[in-house]
């Protein structure tokens, strides 16, 4: 009967949650990316749980053989399910597990160790796993191997992240030293010291204490796979940021930025005022420098470096050019491409309008379009806003 109940809760779950988003919603999203991208953008979360279970296993010792891994896997993700859709601190799941755990003959008890052994594990490798990204960060930054729009003044937010990462490993290090004195008998004595006794704490002291024996004996005598967990719970969380990736890629905002505004002027006063990049810095708050590398007039294969505020110096290379109307240029770094466009044409009316394109492209196209769509929208807008004014006043 109890099963019954749970499934109709989950059931209904589902139902409110779609209801929630919208069918119609969820109905175009999957007709628009079609069964290829979808199958695409889940399997990185299938690998992480298949991985993430894995990492539990290590923690399992000589149960370890008595559970089927299929039959693991689905008790994991029972228990996050309960974990991400409950109020429980992302700890309510845990004892869900300890109790699936007992149809394979593993006792409450070790089953209940394995999960807090597993879950301290895979904060550890969480903590790996932050620090691995800053590494990376801090290495990116480095004024030789900076993306282009990465900024010089970003090293400073790598302080919060060092500062958030070191208040996590303390913490679980904390922890992981009281699990090994003692977690759950030290608290029934901290709350003895207090004056404080709950009925239902004290008649299972002796379960505790085995809890604790158990959880102690795991980090005494399998120290191995203690190790192995957190290095597979690691391999999780890449999995995880792949899987983020994924998304921004198929399903992710757009990661172009267009600036487009009329002009009150001739074409050739427009053309002449955009085409002279050399002197943009003189009225482009936007450019702080512009190097010609190969020649101030604007040609294909000609190289500028331009340096904008918070941005990495850049060289673009023109790549296309047709006098009066357009030219194009791009930059390129590891993994990412940018491309800018400067369009001016005619409205329907007849009016000049002047077109600024800029976008992303190359597998970390989406990644960094996302995170610097803010700045890149402000600083086209302001590129259109400050051409208009320079052309208009300078007639």
């Amino acid at each position: 009967m109890l099963k019954l109940i749970l499934l109709a809760l989950g059931v209904l779950a589902l139902i409110g949650l779609v209801w929630h988003v919208g069918p119609t919603q969820i109905l175009a999203a999957v007709t628009h990316l079609g069964p290829g991208a979808i199958l695409v953008i889940l399997l990185p979360s299938l690998l992480m749980y298949v991985i993430e279970a894995y990492g539990w296993r290590l923690t399992m010792g000589v149960y370890a053989d008595r559970v089927p891994f299929g039959s693991l896997l689905a008790i994991r993700t029972a228990g996050e399910v309960v974990n991400m859709t409950t109020p429980t601190a992302y700890v309510g799941g845990e004892p869900l597990k300890a109790y699936l755990l007992k149809r394979h003959g593993v006792p409450t008890v070790d089953g209940m160790a394995s999960a807090i052994t597993a879950k301290t594990t895979m904060t550890l490798g969480e903590v790996l796993f932050i620090l691995l990204g800053i590494a990376l960060s801090a290495v990116a930054m480095d004024e030789g191997n900076a993306p282009p729009m990465a900024g010089r003044e970003t090293s400073h937010s790598l302080v919060p992240a060092l500062v958030g990462v070191s208040c996590l490993l303390s913490g679980t290090l904390l922890l992981l030293a009281v699990q090994r004195r003692g977690l759950f008998t030290g608290l029934l004595t901290l709350l003895r010291r207090c004056r404080i006794r709950l009925a239902y704490l004290e008649s299972r002291e002796e379960k505790l204490r085995a809890l604790d024996q158990a959880i102690q004996a795991f980090y005494a005598r399998d120290r191995l796979a203690f190790l192995l967990s957190i290095g597979v719970f690691v391999l999780g969380w890449l999995c995880e940021a792949l899987e983020v990736y994924v998304i921004l890629y198929y399903i992710g905002p757009p990661v172009d930025a267009v600036a487009s505004i009329s002009i009150a002027a001739s074409r050739e006063a427009t053309w002449r005022v955009l085409s002279y990049v050399a002197a943009w810095p003189q009225w482009l708050p936007t450019v702080a420098s512009v190097e010609s590398l190969d020649g101030s007039a604007l040609a294909v294969g000609r190289r500028y470096r331009v340096t904008q505020p918070k941005l990495q110096p850049v060289t673009w290379v023109v790549t296309a050019l047709e006098p009066s109307h357009r030219f194009s240029w791009q930059a390129r770094s590891p993994g990412l491409q940018m491309v800018a466009d400067h369009i001016v044409d005619e409205d329907p009316a007849g009016a000049l309008r002047v077109s600024l394109r800029f976008s992303f492209a190359g597998p970390l196209g989406p990644l960094v379009g996302a995170l610097y769509r803010s700045i890149t929208e402000r600083y086209i807008a302001t590129e259109a806003a400050k051409l208009k004014l320079e052309v208009e006043t300078s007639r």
